[in-house]
């Protein structure tokens, strides 16, 4: 009896083992269903929408976005100074509110305000809270971080994307993807979803849509 018993204990501490060895190596390897990664396809010109989709706009629907602008702008400038402050020269940020993820304007005309929370300070028709994971001051920071090892992992545009509250990365090598995401991750900056990775040769030269 005293046999099984102890036979039965090793069994289960070897199943534990097992169990804490598949997480550990679990923990290790699940960034990749963490990050985005796209192919770059372009091979002439990269435009400053490259993270999100360029509108396709008629004559009547940029009426309505002007119009909107024109009624949305007021609102935000009303409700900016709870979220974001400027010095006076050279319009530079030196504030931002702790829950404040940015703000754009979107294909209606309407200046949506990313916030991590539920904080709307001022109320408007013309004005969008939109709920985000992370803050300006974050992505922030990894951009500025990234911008000190760029030649390092083949990183060759960065910016930030407050429509997806997220850094987007173009990079010529894909296998540079995890060492870079294992520098963030010692730097404390690393967060599920945060990253999306473009891969392709730097051949490309960055235009503007003028949209």
């Amino acid at each position: 009896m005293k046999k099984t018993f102890i036979f039965r204990l090793a069994i289960l501490l070897l199943a534990g083992l097992f169990t804490v060895a598949c997480g550990n190596n679990t923990n290790e390897s699940h960034w990749e269903n963490e990050v985005r990664m796209t192919r770059l396809v372009l091979t002439e010109s990269l435009d400053s929408q490259w993270c999100c989709p360029s509108w396709d706009m008629t004559e009547e629907k940029w009426a309505v976005y002007h119009a909107n602008i024109a009624k949305s702008n007021p609102a935000w400038e009303e409700a900016r100074p709870h979220f974001i402050k400027y010095t006076d020269d050279f319009n530079t940020s030196i504030w931002q509110a702790n829950d404040f993820g940015g703000v754009y304007i979107d294909i209606n005309g309407i200046f949506n305000i990313c916030v991590v929370g539920n904080r709307q300070p001022i109320n408007s028709d013309y004005l969008i809270y939109k709920q985000v994971r992370y803050t300006l001051k974050l992505l922030e920071s990894i951009l500025y971080e990234t911008s000190e090892v760029m030649e390092d992992y083949t990183i060759w545009n960065v910016g930030i994307c407050e429509v997806c509250n997220n850094v987007s990365f173009c990079l010529e090598d894909e296998k540079m993807m995890q060492p870079f995401i294992g520098y963030l991750k010692r730097k404390k900056l690393y967060r599920p979803n945060i990253l999306h990775f473009y891969v392709g040769e730097n051949n490309i030269v960055l235009q503007s849509t003028g949209t």
